[in-house]
């Protein structure tokens, strides 16, 4: 080989390495890009879920909070009856195989976590409920179309010429 060739390959290997942290790097920047989408999706689809529950006087429907509190903690002690149904049907820890007492100590630990936290969901939809009956009975002191009445008065009133 002659010293033009070796330097020709030893530049082919040397933008074949560059090649390859050049895919390692956009692989990275696209994965991290992706994540940070994610995150933002996620932050939109917060504001808007409060935005569809907001009522156009600015308030939260607190009723609405209420029912999904109700059906989480629905959804956990599904959860819970399944898990519980599991370790009625394989009473044995021999059932569970080579790590029996553990997994059934993990299964016990996972029915208490869903008891707890449906009983949590519970108590945040009673206090949404109590919010909800509080904000039905209240009588605001200006409805919105007094409101707009008063407003329309002060613009008559301040389009007339009164000199001083």
């Amino acid at each position: 080989m002659t010293p033009y060739e070796i330097t020709y390959l030893l530049g082919v290997i040397t933008i074949m390495k560059i090649g390859k942290y050049f895919i390692a790097l956009s692989i990275y920047i696209l994965l991290s890009a992706g994540v940070s989408i994610n995150s933002f999706a996620s932050n939109e689809a917060i504001k808007t879920y409060l935005a569809n529950n907001q009522s156009n006087s600015g308030r939260v429907d607190h009723t609405a909070l209420a029912k999904q509190h109700e059906h989480l903690a629905k959804e956990m002690r599904a959860k819970a009856r399944k898990k519980e149904e599991i370790l009625r049907t394989k009473p044995r820890t021999s059932f569970f195989g080579k790590n029996g007492k553990y997994l059934k100590s993990r299964i016990v630990n996972k029915i208490r976590n869903y008891e707890q936290v449906a009983q949590e969901n519970l108590e945040k939809a009673a206090y949404h409920r109590t919010i909800a009956s509080e904000q039905a009975s209240r009588k605001y002191v200006a409805d919105p179309i007094q409101i707009d009445s008063q407003i329309n008065k002060v613009k008559v009133k301040s389009s007339g010429t009164n000199e001083l």
